[in-house]
């Protein structure tokens, strides 16, 4: 008896430690899986490797507050002022609108794509899965589709250059 439980306490107390480790409740380096930051594909790996930048927190929430509202009969509702701070990335809305459409079914994004010029959905198709991408030129018409596989590889070959 004495023989079982000096095997078998030290094999089920060492494999409920990895078990642990592996599972990122413990952290032990080299066993605890690396989180990865939500909404990426394993991380920055992912973002390196198709040269895109880094996102800045861009996926969480804003919280926004309302202005106060006056309980005054007659009273007037208060004027929007607009501020400067607000500027747009076309970038990043490509990205968003390229997540959000890699879920829609072909026949769908075919209807979406006749209010868009070959121009402003390059940018959207080239952020897409490429499978997805595939569908939609195979689902659109002949020379819808070879005018803009014309505009993704233009688009596709711009060279940005960063401030060093």
């Amino acid at each position: 008896m004495k023989k079982i439980l000096i095997f078998v306490f030290p094999v089920v107390a060492i494999g409920g430690f990895v078990g642990l480790a592996l599972a990122g409740i413990i952290k032990v380096p080299g066993l605890t899986p690396k989180k990865h930051s939500p909404g990426s594909l394993y991380g920055e790996q992912a973002a390196a490797q198709y040269g895109e930048p880094k996102d800045k927190g861009l996926d969480k929430p804003k919280v926004e507050t309302k202005p106060p509202t006056s309980k005054v009969a007659g009273a007037k509702p208060p004027i929007a002022v607009s501020t400067n701070d607000e500027t747009s990335d076309p970038a990043l809305g490509a990205k968003k609108l390229a997540q959000l459409w890699n879920g829609l079914p072909t026949e769908r994004l075919v209807e979406l794509c006749k209010s868009f010029t070959d121009k402003d959905l390059a940018p959207v198709l080239i952020k897409m899965d490429p499978e997805k991408v595939s569908d939609l030129l195979t689902a659109l018409d002949a020379s819808r589709s070879a005018k803009l596989s014309k505009e993704l590889q233009k688009q596709a070959s711009i060279v940005t250059k960063t401030a060093s």
